[in-house]
């Protein structure tokens, strides 16, 4: 009976305990969100709103399992843009030097659970379609449709579009001058997602 009793409390404790260092890390009192880079990404994702790259936004949403970090498990197969946006622009400032796996994982989720506190996924969706790295040094989509299509991105049709999405998914896999053969049958893949 004592010892059912003191587990009881050996468990309760340390439930009060975990919610306690759980409170703290996504707190302002955490000093890792005093880091620069990170306060650039915040700040980055404020000036990125615009209403310019809704249809893009509704090809992704359309086409891609959206879900905050806080609401899946670390290998759940979802897709969170506030976690890209901290694996796109936060990497390597905001990983601890010489970490292993698990210890970047836990840094991952702690900065991307912080942002979805203040940013909609949509609001990270902006930031990546404005300063995602088409690599060559062709930063956001506007410049990406200039290089990859010779257009203004206004300009571009669903394919082309769904195409830049491809890109921010697998950069190399599907960029338009290296794959050819797989890329038109993804881009049919997508439409079908996304007519229905």
């Amino acid at each position: 009976m004592k010892l059912t009793k003191i587990l009881v409390q050996i468990f309760l404790s340390s439930i009060i305990l975990i919610f306690g260092l759980y409170v703290f890390l996504l707190s302002d009192y955490n000093s890792m969100f005093n880091n620069q880079t990170f306060i650039t990404i915040t700040k980055s994702i404020e000036k990125s709103k615009t209403k310019k790259y809704l249809d893009l936004i509704l090809i992704y949403s359309k086409t891609h399992n959206v879900e905050n970090v806080n609401n899946r498990f670390i290998k759940n197969k979802k897709d969170c843009p506030c976690l890209d946006v901290i694996r796109c622009f936060g990497f390597p400032k905001l990983y601890p030097e010489n970490s292993f796996k698990f210890r970047s994982d836990i840094y991952e989720i702690i900065y991307t659970n912080k942002l979805e506190e203040s940013y909609t996924q949509e609001d990270c969706l902006f930031l990546l379609f404005s300063s995602y790295d088409f690599s060559n040094g062709i930063i956001g989509v506007d410049k990406a449709s200039k290089y990859y299509f010779n257009k203004n991105y206004e300009q571009l049709n669903q394919s082309e579009k769904i195409n830049l999405v491809l890109m921010i998914d697998n950069l190399a896999l599907y960029n338009p001058f290296r794959n050819k053969k797989l890329l038109p049958k993804k881009i049919k893949e997508f439409k079908l997602m996304i007519d229905k």
